[in-house]
């Protein structure tokens, strides 16, 4: 699980970033981890499943200031 943290943005430009742009330069970002007999590799996920994830994960949250509540916020989810 990660999170990113960013000052003064719009959701909609982080959206496209991480849906578009991000997807097309880093092959890991489009991927999922894989475990076979006990070794972990990356399996490139089809482009409907990665559009699935993005809708399903890339979420923007207003209110969070500090890390006490992105804890909060994080534990719920």
């Amino acid at each position: 699980m990660a999170a990113l943290v960013v000052d003064k943005h719009d959701g909609s430009v982080l959206k496209e970033a991480f849906s578009k742009r991000m997807p097309k330069d880093w092959r890991r970002f489009r991927s999922c981890m894989v475990k076979i007999l006990d070794n972990w590799y990356f399996k490139e996920l089809p482009q409907a499943e990665f559009e699935r994830q993005i809708a399903d994960n890339v979420t923007y949250i207003d209110g969070v200031h500090d890390l006490d509540q992105l804890s909060d916020f994080m534990s719920k989810h």
